[in-house]
């Protein structure tokens, strides 16, 4: 098959979760034998002008898959199938849009789209709300690299890195406001204060904005954090922590089953997150993973301290998640997508 990939993602210098899993997407189906083009980033017009190009170079896709986090980006898609006939299409809304044009009121555009797929059965309830065709939706599950992310030696790991005998609380991904930075802070002092070989490492390999870095230093932790603004081994600083805290304050931005939840599972990494109904959908409360309401700090602190004060309650926890693993696995993903071109095709 020929392949179309559209997205809004791959921002220079950015380690962004869909940028990453739609470039190992992309590499497996080309393993299989299928030929795949992707136009990354760009506006309608340009968007048109590379597929314009791609079509005098002689490509002909069979399909042409966008992923986006805005319905209203289905608009790309349906530009681009002018150029070519017979063309079937697939629209994967990974996440809920930051941006007001991203609005879910524009969900209706998505019923000219041959499939939709999400990641959650929330997701798919909220576009139905939005009077998107429910018959032409699919789950498909977000991705994540099992041959990449694997259990490892801690011990070995933190004598590495010079932190043997610390405790370390975790975060890696963005810094936007959404996804709870200043929660997170909030929740950790505390516990950073209390007890001077505990740390706190974040991983958002991009510049930390000022405010939050003067958030820090009004808590008085400034000294008890590092901010790791370049590329680092995250499989291994993952598998160093006692605890991956993820507090999200909204799912605006955050892929419905997100990548660093997913990774921490098949590293055995136990996590606090928010209690959102897409995270429930895929770990299960006080049995994969400990939940807090979103931006309840008193709760948030309070279920980090039980992960870091209970050795059964991690092993538990960790077990149960490490299960989940493989239904996320990127070559079941991708397996489950060509089903779905297959079935369009015929």
């Amino acid at each position: 098959m020929n392949i179309l990939i559209l997205c809004n993602s791959f921002l220079p210098g950015f380690k962004e979760a869909t940028k990453i899993t739609i470039t190992e997407f992309s590499q497996i189906l080309t393993n299989q034998g299928h030929t795949v083009e992707i136009i990354p980033n760009n506006s309608l017009y340009q968007t048109y002008q590379k597929a314009k190009q791609l079509k005098k170079q002689g490509f002909t896709p069979d399909i042409i898959h966008c992923f986006s986090s805005a319905p209203l980006l289905v608009l790309k898609t349906l530009l681009v199938k002018r150029l070519f006939s017979n063309v079937k299409t697939i629209h994967t809304l990974k996440s809920y849009s930051k941006k007001i044009l991203g609005s879910l009121h524009f969900s209706r555009l998505l019923n000219r789209i041959d499939i939709i797929t999400v990641s959650t059965h929330a997701t798919k309830n909220e576009l139905i709300t939005h009077h998107t065709d429910q018959n032409k939706i699919h789950i498909i599950r977000s991705p994540i690299n099992l041959d990449r992310f694997i259990p490892m030696n801690k011990d070995i790991l933190t004598k590495k890195y010079k932190l043997a005998n610390k405790t370390i609380l975790f975060y890696y991904g963005s810094l936007h406001k959404n996804k709870g930075p200043y929660q997170l802070l909030d929740a950790c002092a505390p516990l950073l204060k209390e007890n001077p070989d505990t740390i706190l490492i974040t991983c958002p390999r991009h510049t930390v904005p000022q405010e939050l870095l003067n958030h820090a230093t009004t808590l008085g932790i400034q000294d008890r954090i590092q901010w790791l603004t370049h590329d680092v081994n995250i499989v291994e600083y993952l598998n160093m922590a006692d605890i991956l805290i993820l507090p999200y304050i909204s799912m605006e931005g955050t892929e419905g089953n997100p990548s660093c939840l997913l990774e921490a599972a098949a590293c055995k990494v136990p996590v606090v997150t928010s209690d959102f109904p897409e995270l429930q959908e895929i770990m299960t409360p006080n049995v994969d993973i400990l939940m807090a309401p979103p931006s309840n700090i008193e709760k948030l602190t309070e279920q980090i301290q039980r992960i870091l004060g209970d050795k059964r309650l991690v092993k538990k926890l960790t077990e149960n998640a490490y299960k989940k693993k493989d239904e996320y696995k990127n070559t079941v993903i991708t397996q489950e997508f060509v089903q779905l071109y297959a079935k369009l095709l015929n």
